[in-house]
């Protein structure tokens, strides 16, 4: 299972979810979640978290 945790708020990946789709809708979440823009949005490969 692949989690994004975004403040108080964890987004968990679907089964039938792809990586990039996923990946997609955690910047928008993350994005959506704060009144500032962030300067920088560091998106990793699920093998980088292995």
């Amino acid at each position: 299972m692949v989690r994004a945790k975004l403040g108080d708020r964890v987004l968990d990946r679907g089964a039938d979810e792809t990586e990039s789709t996923f990946m997609e809708r955690a910047r928008v979440a993350a994005l959506a979640a704060t009144a500032q823009r962030p300067c920088r949005v560091i998106l990793l490969p699920e093998e980088a978290l292995t």
